[in-house]
């Protein structure tokens, strides 16, 4: 619940900063300075999900049988 109300309170600044930056032009240079940084985080955190993810998705892998232990199915059973 608290990461949900967090990502609303970021999508509300990065809003108001991005309309900020094309309306109104108040400290513009501040403004593009924090939505560079906003940028810059998801990219990040983007990027560091994706590792995470590719690690996973390998060690799942390790867990599963090798392909000459596994029965094959046109083989009868005996």
């Amino acid at each position: 619940m608290r990461k949900r109300i967090l990502a609303w309170i970021a999508l509300i600044v990065f809003l108001l900063l991005f309309v900020n930056v094309l309306f109104i032009h108040y400290r513009v240079t501040e403004s593009v300075t924090i939505l560079m940084l906003y940028v810059l985080f998801f990219f990040y955190y983007k990027r560091r999900q994706d590792k995470t993810e590719d690690n996973t998705e390998f060690n799942k892998d390790k867990n599963k049988p090798k392909e000459s232990d596994a029965s094959d199915e046109n083989t009868p059973e005996s």
